[in-house]
Order: structure tokens, then C-alpha cells, then sequence
């Protein structure tokens, strides 16, 4: 399967051939199988263009970079988990005071309850 760098500039060559008066499919297929029996025989790209040109600093900046993208993505794993344990957090906390204001009401609601039935023991007394 052919890449598009493969094929250089598919639609280029498609027009050059057809401006030519070439069938277009037939000359790029002859000019690849040209290029692969070129690199078979050479060892090397028609173009020259299988090895770039290498900068000697290119494999240090290149680690650098690499060293920097895991630093910072460690980084960005670390604050999402700090968010996500905090988020927990605040609900559990949600949830607890949502308790303690569930009880605090109960306890209300039997002082009360204690209050009506001494107010209600000393009417009766009185009587």
C-alpha cells in the first residue's frame, strides 16, 4: 500500500501525465515501480530524500523534548488525580453534613418532644 509520501504529489504527477497525454494511473504506477528499482539497485532514494539531514543535536533535543512532555503530562496526571481525590472529598463531606443536619434536627424534634410532655406533666400537676 502506497503512502502519500510515496506518492510524492499524487495529483502533480496525475496532471503532468495527463497534460503529457500519458494514461495518468499507468505512468504513475511505471514511475513508482522506477523509484523501487532505483532503491533496490542504490540502496538509496532516487531523490535522496530517504535520509533527511540530520542535525548532530537533534537526537539531544529530541530526548529533551521527550523528557519535557513526560515531566509535564506526570504533572497533569498528578493534578486530575489531586481534582478527582479533592471532588471525593467534598462529597463525602456533602454527604456527613447532610447527616449531622438530619440528626441535629431528630435531636430538635425529641428535645422537643421532652419539653411538650414536662409542659404537659405540669398541667396536669396543676390541675
Amino acid at each position: 500500500m502506497a503512502t502519500h509520501s510515496d506518492d510524492e504529489d499524487f495529483r502533480g504527477r496525475k496532471k503532468q501525465a495527463r497534460l503529457l497525454g500519458y494514461d495518468a494511473e499507468a505512468w504513475i504506477k511505471a514511475k513508482r515501480e522506477e523509484r523501487e528499482q532505483f532503491k533496490a539497485l542504490e540502496g538509496k532514494d532516487m531523490d535522496g530524500l530517504d535520509k533527511l539531514a540530520r542535525d548532530p543535536h537533534m537526537d539531544a533535543i529530541q530526548k529533551a523534548h521527550q523528557e519535557r512532555q513526560a515531566a509535564l503530562d506526570a504533572s497533569h496526571e498528578k493534578a486530575d488525580s489531586d481534582k478527582a481525590a479533592a471532588a471525593g472529598q467534598r462529597e463525602k463531606n456533602e454527604r456527613t453534613l447532610v447527616l449531622m443536619n438530619e440528626i441535629s434536627e431528630l435531636e430538635k424534634q425529641v428535645v422537643q418532644g421532652n419539653e411538650q410532655t414536662q409542659d404537659e406533666a405540669k398541667q396536669g400537676r396543676s390541675m
